[in-house]
């Protein structure tokens, strides 16, 4: 329980070179008393501690407010000190039912400004919301009842920029304008001062004389025009007002002091003016039919998009992504849609999991279907800074049974590129819909689902029944190796499905309960890099009688698995299929074999899995004629290595940073875990202890800046117990 410190005197007054500090919750409640902080003296509270206060503060002091202040007063309060010393504030919450707060003095919030009951006096000072490496502040829900006033004082609303050391690197970024009444040149340009960690430079075509920084062959500030589907060339002059309901697209160098070249450093953006109010809220925005629209942001605080008043739109928005830089460095876009029950697509950089969610100070797309929409805006949308990444009870229950199959291009580095996502339900249709979220296209790779006309990035299909295809569609991909990642979540195994490929003319089996990896090359061939290259077929599963092929294994050293097999008199084959499983039942494609031979001669074969597991394991092959007959191979089993534990990763891939290390056999001890990139480095290492309270499952957060991407872990015990696999982290 926290402790409570009542003070019941006239006033309160800190002496000289006193310091106090509060880790607990404090009360001033005497109506008529003033905290009174004398000059020397400190007044800190803690990180977890609250101080709750009807009275003035008359403070020449220093105040540290590390926890949060309430302000309950039924008169006005004023608040902090006209000569202070004022770090900043943690929370700063007001609750005063009277004439409200007056402030004497600018202060900054560190977390969340509440406004809960009675007005804020801004007076002639300011008041800057926070934003940097570690957290950005936010303004909560101002309740019916609350607001704010303002003399020439207004509020500073800041958008830290992770580029340069740390972060990406220069990049186009998606930005709202949370506050109202300043011009693009004294926010964002920094009024011209080369202002060392802030702002950034600002150019154009029309150059200096229309208030740009320098001149540029194209626009570094523009917005987008819904008519013509492009942006514009940006405002005529930086002396236009920022605001802005649709947002703008921005490409952030640095800061102000960063001018051109390859430097970059970390910069804040921040705009100055007035907020919107239950009193003064953010007009509707209008969405054309069949048409994309830009939407800010328009508070200071997170969003949750799942809340807004919306009519006739899709249930979908589309965010910008700089850290998802693909083959070329320049971000790329994310999808969130319900129908993919809010998972990001194609996910990674810095989206990870479900979200819902839209930060301060970033602007988003919207599309409407089938008819006008609108889109607005209320406090009661707004989350308080935190995420919200559960589902409601009715989202869960639409999507309990949802199948997905969820594609990810990766390049020759392992970075992902681009992706989709294909949802099958009863629920969804096979015509294009709000259900389906169109595809935004990236100024680099583009990797997407196609129906008809449409290009998709998450298509919403009906379940599939006897065949079914989903067709990919690629461009601008980059001469080099790539590949396909595919993930299935919930998907019928009494199916199968291959990955075709157009331009090698093959067909790769893919799993249904585990991730494929399909590796591929785009060489100056234009037919390699066609759209249509790739897609994916469903068959029902067949069995037939047992064929002459024969089947043997055996276990390397390095743990891996050789699998070598034999056909007596191969002919009319069209494809061997390597078939694994972990209990003799159900059985996973990981390697399609093309039949070499078919001239009624001796044929063998050989693959090494290089990601099998520990534990006990079992391998057929499955045959397949020209005809489409099925036939299987004998089933050979692999007993578990002795001294190694049986281990597997799911899901696979890894989201939202927290890796699932699943033990199949009773193998305790400690480990050493590491990771490995595709270039051999490694990457991250930790310790794990396997014990009789593990039960089966070890989850691992693994820290934040791991980059998304391909990555081989290995584990590895005291007794020489190890174990190795591929692992795709999002």
């Amino acid at each position: 329980m926290k402790k409570e410190i009542l003070l019941q005197v006239i006033g309160k007054t800190l002496w000289g070179l006193l310091s106090l500090f509060f880790s607990g919750n404090l009360s001033a409640q005497n109506p008529h008393g003033i905290i009174i902080i004398k000059i020397g003296a400190v007044l800190s509270i803690g990180k977890n501690a609250t101080l709750v206060t009807n009275t003035d503060f008359d403070n020449a002091g220093t105040l540290k407010n590390e926890g949060s202040i309430i302000f309950n007063g039924n008169t006005l309060q004023a608040f902090p000190g006209t000569t202070a010393s004022i770090f900043s504030m943690n929370i700063l919450e007001v609750k005063n039912t009277g004439a409200g707060i007056a402030l004497n003095k600018s202060i900054t919030i560190a977390k969340e400004l509440k406004l809960t009951v009675g007005n804020l006096a801004l007076g002639n000072n300011d008041i800057t919301i926070q934003s940097n490496a570690t957290q950005t502040a936010a303004v909560s829900a101002i309740a019916v009842g609350a607001g704010v006033s303002y003399g020439t004082g207004r509020f500073i609303i800041e958008r830290y920029i992770k580029v340069g050391t740390g972060g990406h690197g220069k990049s186009w970024q998606f930005l709202a304008v949370p506050a109202n009444g300043q011009t693009i040149r004294n926010t964002w340009q920094e009024a011209g001062v080369a202002a060392n960690g802030y702002g950034t430079w600002v150019t154009n075509p029309l150059g200096a004389g229309a208030g740009y920084d320098a001149t540029s062959p194209n626009a570094s500030i523009k917005t987008y025009q819904s008519a013509t589907n492009n942006y514009d060339q940006g405002p005529a002059s930086t002396s236009a007002l920022i605001d802005n309901p649709k947002g703008y697209m921005l490409f952030v160098r640095g800061d102000r002091t960063v001018t051109s070249g390859s430097g970059t450093t970390p910069t804040t953006l921040r705009i100055k003016g007035t907020l919107f109010t239950p009193a003064n809220p953010p007009s509707p925005i209008t969405v054309a039919v069949g048409k994309f629209e830009s939407v800010g942001n328009p508070y200071a605080s997170q969003i949750d998009f799942t809340l807004l008043t919306r009519s006739g739109l899709d249930n979908t928005f589309y965010t910008w992504d700089p850290s998802l830089v693909g083959s070329y460095g320049v971000g790329g876009y994310q999808t969130m849609t319900a129908t993919n029950s809010w998972n990001a697509v194609p996910g990674g950089g810095m989206y990870t999991g479900v979200h819902k969610t839209i930060e301060s100070g970033q602007a988003f797309f919207v599309h409407s279907t089938a008819s006008l929409g609108t889109i607005g805006f209320s406090e009661q949308v707004k989350t308080g800074g935190s995420k919200l990444v559960n589902r409601n009870a009715t989202e869960a229950r639409i999507t309990a049974n949802r199948q997905f199959l969820r594609s990810t291009l990766l390049t020759n580095t392992g970075t992902i590129s681009d992706g989709n996502a294909a949802a099958f339900d009863n629920d969804l249709s096979n015509e294009v819909d709000g259900d389906d979220a169109l595809k935004i296209m990236n100024g680099g790779e583009n990797f997407g689902l196609k129906r008809g006309n449409h290009n998709l990035a998450v298509e919403g299909r009906s379940l599939i029944t006897t065949t079914d295809t989903l067709f990919y569609f690629v461009s601008n991909l980059v001469q080099q190796p790539h590949t396909i990642v595919i993930a299935p979540d919930n998907m019928d195994l009494t199916k199968q499905a291959f990955l075709v490929d157009n331009f090698l003319q093959t067909q790769t089996p893919i799993s249904l309960s585990d991730s494929s990896f399909i590796n591929f090359n785009v060489t100056s061939d234009p037919l390699s890099y066609k759209s249509d290259r790739f897609m994916v077929i469903f068959r029902p599963q067949t069995v037939l009688a047992v064929t002459s092929t024969t089947l043997n294994a055996i276990r390397n050293d390095d743990a891996s698995i050789t699998l070598n097999w034999k056909t007596i008199a191969e002919n009319n084959i069209r494809e061997y299929v390597v078939e694994r499983s972990a209990n003799a039942i159900s059985f996973n494609a990981i390697k399609m074999q093309t039949a070499m031979l078919n001239n009624g001669a001796e044929s063998n074969y050989s693959f090494k899995d290089l990601s099998a597991l520990e534990g006990t394991v079992f391998y057929r092959i499955k045959i397949t004629a020209l005809s489409g007959a099925v036939t299987y191979s004998n089933v050979v089993k692999m007993t578990g290595l002795k001294t190694g534990a049986g281990v597997s990763v799911y899901p696979n891939p890894v989201t939202a940073k927290l890796m699932n290390v699943y033990f199949t056999s009773p193998s305790f001890g400690n480990y050493n875990i590491s990771l490995v990139n595709t270039a051999g480095q490694q990457i991250w290492t930790g310790k794990i202890l396997y014990n009789n309270n593990s039960g089966n499952k070890i989850t691992v957060e693994l820290p934040e800046n791991i980059a998304a991407g391909k990555y081989y872990l290995s584990l590895s015990g005291k007794d020489g117990k190890s174990f190795k696999t591929v692992v795709m982290v999002l």
